[in-house]
C-alpha cells in the first residue's frame, strides 16, 4: 500500500474538527431547528473541501457525510416546522435532540482517522484495464437474461407494488431474493463488463460499434425504475456511472454532488409514484423523513431495554429471510414490547452506526466503524493506485454505489443487494479477457496530488 505523507487530508481534517468542536459547542449552547441549519451547512462546507482537494480514498467518508447531512439533519427541522410525521409517535421522538447530533458526531469522526493522512502517490500508477469481450461467455448471460424475461415478464414491467403483491403470494422472502433481486444483480454485472470494454475503447479514441451498444439492451431492460426499489435501482446505474469515472469519461466528484438529488428528489418520486400514493402533502417527493425518529427511538429503548450483544445486526438480516429461517427477528430493537406499546412501527430500519450502538454501545460505534472505514480505504487504494484485478474494479463501483443504503440501513438487511451484485459480476468477469493496458502515464486522481511522486 502507499505510504503515508505527512499531509493531513483536508477534507477529513474539516469533518474531524466540525465534528470534534462544532457539535459539542451546539449542544452546550442549546439543541432546536437552528441548531440542525448550522450543522447542516458545516456539513457542506466539509463538502467544498472534498470537490476542491479531496481524494478517491475518501469517497465512502463524503457519501457517509451527505447521508447524516440530508437524511438525518436537514428533514427534521423542516418536519418539525410542518407539524408532519408518518406515524403518530409521542412528540419527544419528533423534536430536535442532542443525543442523536452526538451519535452522528461520534460516526463521522470516528471514518475520518483512516483516510485523515494522504497517501503517497506511487512510483508509477496502474495501468487502467482495455480487454476484450468474450462472446460465447457474455452471450451466454445475456440469453438467461432474455430467457429470464420472456419466462417472467410481469416482474419487469409491472409497477414494484404489483411485484412485491405478486411474488409475496406466491413465495415470500426466497422468491423474493430469487425472482427480484438475483436477476438484477446478474443484469448488473452484465452491465459493469460492456461498460469496461466500452471504456477501453473510448479511452483509445475508438468509436463504440453499435452491435456492442445494442447488447446492453438485455442488461437495460431490467432496471425498469417503476418495477424495482430504490437500492437496486440505484445500485445498477451507479456502478456503472462508477466504471465510467473511473476510466476519467466523467468526473466521479461531480456525479457524487448529483447523488443527493438523485437520492432526495428522483428515486423518492419515483418510488412515491409506483409504491404508494403520495405520502403526505407537504412533502410529496420526500424521502425517508424517519430517519432521526428511528434513532432517538433506537437510543431510550437501548437506556431501558439494554444492548443486544450482535443480535441486533442478526436480526436485521433477518428481515430478508425466508420466514424459517427469521429465528433473531424478535431481538431487533425496533420490534421491541415498549415500541409496540407506544405506536405501529412498520419501517424497523437503522443506520449503520446505530445498529453498532445498539449491539455493541458508544466502543462498538468506534471500533466497528473505524475497522469498516479502514477496509474501505484499503479497496480504494488498491483500485486507484496499483494494478487492481478486473473484479476489484467491479466490486469497488458496486460498494460505491451501494453505500449510501448500507448507511441508510439496515446494514446486513440490505447486503443482499450488494451480495446478488457482486455475484453477478463474478459471473460476467469470465466474460472480459484483458488485451493491454493504457498508458503508464500518471494520472491526477486527486486536485492536491498535482505532480507525480517518486519519492
Amino acid at each position: 500500500m502507499p505510504k503515508r505523507t505527512q499531509g493531513l487530508a483536508p477534507f477529513s481534517l474539516s469533518v474531524l474538527v466540525v465534528n470534534l468542536g462544532t457539535i459539542p459547542l451546539l449542544l452546550a449552547v442549546g439543541v432546536g431547528p437552528l441548531t440542525y441549519y448550522a450543522l447542516f451547512a458545516m456539513y457542506l462546507l466539509t463538502l467544498g473541501f472534498w470537490l476542491i482537494q479531496g481524494d478517491v480514498t475518501e469517497d465512502f467518508l463524503a457519501l457517509s457525510v451527505m447521508f447524516v447531512a440530508f437524511y438525518v439533519l436537514l428533514p427534521e427541522p423542516m418536519l418539525s416546522e410542518a407539524q408532519y410525521y408518518f406515524w403518530n409517535a409521542p412528540s419527544e421522538f419528533n423534536n430536535p435532540n442532542g443525543s442523536v447530533l452526538l451519535m452522528c458526531g461520534v460516526f463521522l469522526a470516528t471514518a475520518t482517522f483512516p483516510t485523515l493522512w494522504r497517501a503517497r502517490m506511487p512510483r508509477e500508477f496502474a495501468a487502467l484495464p482495455v480487454v476484450r469481450l468474450r462472446v460465447p461467455v457474455l452471450g451466454l448471460v445475456a440469453l438467461g437474461l432474455i430467457a429470464f424475461a420472456a419466462l417472467f415478464p410481469s416482474i419487469l414491467l409491472q409497477t414494484r407494488a404489483e411485484v412485491r403483491t405478486q411474488v409475496g403470494q406466491e413465495g415470500g422472502a426466497l422468491r423474493q431474493l430469487l425472482l427480484v433481486t438475483a436477476p438484477r444483480g446478474l443484469a448488473g454485472g452484465y452491465l459493469i463488463a460492456l461498460a469496461i470494454s466500452a471504456c477501453g475503447r473510448i479511452a483509445r479514441h475508438k468509436a463504440l460499434p453499435l452491435s456492442e451498444m445494442m447488447l446492453a439492451l438485455p442488461g437495460v431492460a431490467f432496471f425498469n425504475p417503476v418495477a424495482i426499489s430504490r437500492q437496486l435501482l440505484l445500485t445498477g446505474f451507479l456502478a456503472v456511472i462508477f466504471i465510467l469515472s473511473r476510466f476519467r469519461i466523467f468526473d466521479r466528484k461531480w456525479i457524487l454532488v448529483c447523488l443527493p438529488l438523485v437520492s432526495l428528489v428522483i428515486a423518492p418520486a419515483i418510488s412515491n409514484i409506483t409504491r404508494y400514493e403520495a405520502r403526505n402533502d407537504v412533502f410529496p417527493f420526500a424521502p425517508d423523513f424517519d430517519v432521526h425518529q428511528n434513532i432517538a427511538l433506537a437510543m431510550q429503548l437501548v437506556e431501558l431495554e439494554g444492548h443486544r450483544f450482535g443480535l441486533h445486526l442478526l436480526a436485521s438480516l433477518s428481515t430478508v429471510l425466508p420466514s424459517e429461517l427469521k429465528i433473531f427477528q424478535a431481538e431487533h430493537l425496533l420490534a421491541s414490547g415498549r415500541l409496540k406499546a407506544i405506536y405501529s412501527q412498520t419501517n424497523i430500519s437503522l443506520p449503520i452506526f446505530v445498529e453498532f450502538f445498539v449491539d455493541f454501545g458508544w466502543i462498538g460505534v468506534v471500533i466497528m466503524t473505524y475497522a469498516l472505514f479502514a477496509a474501505l480505504r484499503r479497496l480504494q487504494e488498491r483500485v486507484y493506485y496499483h494494478a487492481p484485478s478486473l473484479w476489484l474494479l467491479g466490486v469497488s463501483a458496486i460498494v460505491s454505489a451501494n453505500w449510501l443504503s448500507l448507511n441508510r440501513g439496515p446494514f446486513l438487511g440490505n447486503s443482499p443487494v450488494l451480495i446478488f451484485f457482486i455475484l453477478g459480476w463474478t459471473v460476467c468477469v469470465l466474460g472480459l479477457r484483458l488485451k493491454v493496458p493504457l498508458s503508464k502515464a500518471a494520472e491526477r486522481y486527486s486536485r492536491h496530488l498535482i505532480e507525480r511522486r517518486t519519492g
